[in-house]
């Protein structure tokens, strides 16, 4: 752990589960204080479709 206590992020990783992680793991959870997803989420993925639209498509799908 980098001792980070708070995660803002733009686009949400549906194939990690990472929330889940947080709210679980008490390791992780004592940690982090904050965890917020989908800050400026439509920005996030116009660039990354721009560079990277397979990419998108299996952070949105969790690669289904």
């Amino acid at each position: 752990m980098a001792d980070i206590p708070h995660i803002i992020f733009g686009l949400h990783d549906h194939g990690v589960c990472s929330a889940q992680t947080v709210a679980t793991n008490p390791y992780v959870h004592r940690h982090i204080k904050s965890y917020f997803g989908g800050v400026l989420a439509e920005e996030s993925s116009a660039i990354f479709a721009r560079y990277d639209a397979d990419g998108l498509n299996y952070l949105q799908t969790g690669g289904l």
